[in-house]
């Protein structure tokens, strides 16, 4: 696969709305080929655009395949009821809400870091985990929407390469947050400094965990040149790095043990070889535009769903209640790296038996 950077096309609503067009077809197919099965199908819904656009498509071409979703009542500010609904409601889906708890996870979280074998960043693993273990009692494939962040540009730090380097963006994204676009913008800024000094920004920012990292390795040092590598000011080779190196391989890779893990294959319509490179290359000025971040996907996703959905700004993803479950399941866990250092030392164990 040849990737390469496309920056400098302008912005025109002729042409973008070709490049609409074209994935349409594309992005069809994709999904058709992922239905394709002898066993028991159904997809994932978190209410985001992602997993909308597939739930979209899957719908239009078999109208029986169910779909699973996690949702938090009690927790307005993770919840995804009301996408959801908006969702499931608008093509008619016939959904499964899931809402697992912090005695869930603490009886699955050995077997989950088992299965990981590996350090993961966040509780939205074990989402997926519990999503997995549920669904596996009645299916046997899962599609989900792994891959349109890192190719579109839907995280924050996206956002914040876009409007660094176009002062219009800037205002528009004001207008539309307010004053959380400082916060991007202010990223931006560090990604854009001399090597020199976002080096030291970056070890300076990790002080505190590296010591705490230290011991436990009394002379581990990172990688710091590996890690400054994430943090390119360009956002067109940023966006292929996440997606053929860092980001995306990472992700797919812990949604994937957590499928195996309960004899499900997990697919993905976003990783499909076309849409990669189709993704890769639109210019820039589709993906960051007029304020918003994954502005194409956007656009694609206002033809088919609500607007609530194609133009939502509270990206939450599979977000789980962090901080609750974390106190919960020791007061000395006061941030995820600290959960992070309780995994190691659970995979220490484990190591050790065998």
């Amino acid at each position: 696969m040849v990737i390469e950077c496309v920056e400098n096309i302008p912005y025109s609503d002729k042409l973008i709305n070709k490049k609409l067009d074209e994935f349409e077809e594309l992005f069809y197919d994709s999904v058709k080929i992922r239905l394709q099965a002898d066993v028991s199908i159904a997809s994932m819904l978190s209410g985001g655009i992602d997993s909308s656009l597939i739930a979209y498509f899957i719908n239009k071409i078999d109208n029986n395949i169910p779909f699973y979703s996690i949702i938090f009542k009690d927790d307005s500010s993770i919840d995804e009821s009301y996408f959801i609904n908006k969702v499931a409601s608008k093509l008619d889906l016939k959904v499964n809400y899931l809402s697992p708890t912090f005695k869930d996870l603490k009886e699955d979280l050995n077997s989950l870091i088992y299965t990981q074998s590996d350090i993961f960043r966040s509780l939205s693993i074990y989402l997926q985990y519990y999503l997995f273990k549920e669904a596996s009692k009645n299916i046997k494939v899962i599609l989900g929407g792994q891959g349109a962040d890192e190719l579109f540009g839907g995280y924050y730090h996206h956002t914040a390469r876009g409007l660094i380097n176009n002062t219009k963006h800037f205002h528009k994204r004001i207008e539309l947050i307010g004053n959380e676009a400082l916060k991007e913008f202010s990223f931006g800024l560090k990604v854009n400094l001399p090597l020199d000094i976002k080096t030291k920004l970056l070890k300076d920012d990790n002080l505190k965990n590296l010591k705490k990292l230290q011991k436990i390795f009394p002379n581990y040092q990172p990688r710091w040149e590996q890690l400054i590598e994430k943090f390119k000011p360009n956002l067109a080779e940023s966006l292929i790095d996440e997606s053929l190196k860092n980001n995306l391989g990472m992700l797919l890779r812990f949604e994937d043990r957590n499928a195996m893990n309960f004899s499900i294959e997990n697919r993905t319509p976003f990783t499909d070889y076309r849409v990669i490179e189709f993704a890769h290359s639109l210019p820039i000025s589709f993906k960051m535009y007029n304020g918003y971040n994954k502005y194409f996907l956007r656009l694609f996703a206002n033809r088919f769903l609500p607007k609530d959905i194609s133009w939502r700004l509270d990206k939450k993803g599979f977000s789980a209640p962090e901080i609750k479950w974390l106190s919960q399941l020791d007061n000395n866990l006061s941030s995820l790296f600290d959960f992070r250092l309780l995994n190691f030392k659970i995979l220490k164990n484990y190591i050790k038996r065998e």
